[in-house]
């Protein structure tokens, strides 16, 4: 059974407890609160129009963001699209994947292959050598959110390239979520798409996060052109409506606004850290994400039930108790506007 993201955490709240979507505040999603300016009324004539099957000025304007070919770009519907098109294009056989992470890694992969599940090491860091063990000849990929959702993390750069060695040298792909890399600090921020031309990598990454335009449903794959076709080739056509491939690349063109908006939330994050930081009942781990891993130390209450009490009163969490890795002592909140914060901080001390 496919578990819920974030984002329809608060179509559920609203359901159940009868409260207006737009009346939601919700640090559950993990895209970024600053909304974009996007010239909708521009592209609305497009909207009687079917959709390209390939749209050059987007994968022009992802390749140009990597410097990249056209030839080794492909679009999706989000990312969500393509992280199941790798693992059905994968065939059957095995997927490492490090946990706690991102919940459709393992949905997909059970639906079209096996997934062998392996534990993060200290501080939620890579266990390079846990993986390597992992490893048989039945692996065929390894998969890596970077940063890590919901942990934050962001990995050493040379582990990632180990793990690209070892993909290569045992005939494995390995796939790289970058979703969350535009709100690293831009002196941290690198992307494994530089190493698609030596090592066997897939790198993903859309306007989602960034932009705040998960309505949109536009992500894009970096690859090497041999893997790009064989994706292609079991890709629904069309999937991408044609206004928005306009509007996704009205946004890709002005990534000067996509900066300004990065350093708004990196800065509301320091604040939002050391005021959580201050709630004693609380162990907030530190992250290079939008969002914050939070335990709680308080026994008498749970993840499940903050979340509960939250929802009440209009307040969107992410549970973390159904990741695997985690347990009901751990939620996922994400940074949002000063004021915004501020209103979860008090609505939690209230309730610890």
């Amino acid at each position: 059974m496919r578990e819920p993201h974030g984002g329809e955490v608060e179509w559920d709240i609203s359901r159940k407890y009868n409260i207006p979507i737009d009346k939601i505040t919700s640090f559950a999603t993990t895209v970024s609160y600053i909304k974009p300016k996007i010239p909708v009324n521009k592209y609305s004539k497009y909207i009687h129009r079917y959709p390209p099957m390939s749209f050059k000025p987007l994968n022009d304007s992802v390749a140009k963001l990597y410097g990249a070919k056209e030839e080794n770009i492909i679009l999706g519907s989000g990312t969500e699209e393509l992280i199941y098109l790798f693992f059905s294009a994968l065939g059957k056989g095995e997927a490492i994947i490090p946990v706690p992470t991102y919940n459709s890694y393992t949905d997909a992969a059970a639906r079209y292959s096996i997934s062998r599940l392996v534990s993060h090491g200290s501080d939620f860091e890579l266990d390079i050598g846990k993986i390597s063990e992992a490893v048989s000849r039945r692996t065929k990929a390894i998969v890596i959110c970077n940063p890590n959702n919901p942990t934050g993390r962001l990995y050493r750069k040379s582990d990632l390239i180990e793990l690209a060695k070892i993909s290569k040298d045992n005939g494995a792909t390995l796939l790289v979520d970058e979703n969350y890399m535009w709100f690293v600090e831009k002196k941290l921020r690198y992307t494994m798409a530089d190493f698609i031309g030596k090592y066997p990598v897939f790198v993903l990454n859309g306007i989602s996060k960034s932009f705040s335009a998960p309505g949109l449903r536009v992500g894009w794959g970096v690859g090497q052109k041999l893997f790009i076709d064989t994706l292609n080739g079991f890709k629904t056509p069309t999937t991408i409506g044609t206004m928005n491939l306009f509007l996704a690349n009205a946004l890709l063109e002005n990534m000067g606004y996509a900066e300004k908006s990065a350093k708004r939330v990196i800065s509301s994050k320091k604040r939002f850290y050391n005021r959580l930081r201050g709630i004693k009942s609380l162990h907030v781990f530190p992250s290079d994400a939008n969002f914050f891993l939070i335990e709680i130390l308080d026994r008498k209450i749970n993840s499940t039930g903050l979340f509960r009490d939250l929802a009440k009163r209009g307040i969107a969490i992410r549970d973390c108790a159904n990741l695997k890795g985690l347990n009901d002592r751990f939620i996922r909140v994400t940074v949002r506007s000063d004021s915004d914060n501020s209103m979860l901080i008090n609505a939690i001390k209230r309730l610890l």
